[in-house]
């Protein structure tokens, strides 16, 4: 007989707190880049300059009041199967994921008290199961049942690590902006360049992330132009 599980409507307030402490960090990068390009470019007038960040502070704004509306309905969609021979999630506007039991290479308690189920088969086939799952205890209990749950006491070094790097990230615009010495923009840029492509690349594989976010992630294209384009200027000045 399946079992299903679905996310507790009392949750959301815990997982709204999560997502505004990973994105002002975020996106304070395209605010620095948009001034710095503006400051740097020639206009030194601050009513220009200060209009222009009132109006990256709004774009920003509206931009987490869509993306926390996107998450709730996600969030109100998510569906855990756990049937005789798998265990299947479903969400809105994001891949299906299936692993069957057999294949289930291990399951962690990650720091916030998720459950994250990694397949033996497939490193993209990873389900994650909210803290906020209604009967989570239960859900646990029959989880634990499959192979022992291992505890994840520390932070992940990318989540502790997460301000050092908004910081190297800042530094490094401000280099390709502001350097003159083609080893060190040169230097910047690439990193930048690779970095940015890199993250575009992991999310689109990850099963995840919805159909939107994905689509959207796609707009990094803009500011990696512009890094390259200035990049590639600089050095054949």
């Amino acid at each position: 007989m399946n079992q299903q599980y679905t996310l507790s409507p009392d949750g959301f307030s815990e997982v709204r707190k999560r997502m505004l402490q990973r994105a002002i960090p975020t996106l304070s990068i395209p605010i620095i880049v948009i001034l710095s390009a503006k400051f740097y470019g020639g206009d030194s007038d601050l009513s220009n300059v200060a209009q222009t960040l009132l109006i990256a502070i709004v774009a920003v704004g509206f931009g987490i009041f869509i993306s926390l509306k996107k998450q709730k309905q996600l969030y109100d969609s998510y569906q855990l199967t756990i049937g005789e021979t798998s265990i299947v999630r479903e969400q809105q506007n994001t891949p299906t994921i299936s692993i069957e039991k057999s294949e289930v290479q291990s399951i962690t308690q990650a720091h916030n008290g998720d459950l994250v189920i990694i397949s033996l088969t497939s490193a993209k086939d990873i389900i994650t199961v909210p803290s906020q799952t209604a009967n989570f205890e239960g859900l646990r209990q029959e989880l634990e049942t499959l192979c022992p749950i291992t505890i994840q006491e520390k932070k992940p070094l990318l989540v502790r690590l997460q301000w050092l790097i908004v910081v190297g990230v800042l530094a490094l615009m401000g280099t390709v902006y502001i350097a003159e010495n083609k080893i060190l923009v040169g230097f910047a840029g690439t990193a930048l360049t690779v970095a940015m492509g890199y993250g575009i690349w992991s999310i689109q594989r990850n099963k995840n992330v919805d159909k939107r976010t994905k689509r959207m992630m796609w707009l990094s294209l803009i500011p990696i132009l512009s890094i390259l384009t200035l990049t590639i200027a600089k050095l054949t000045q």
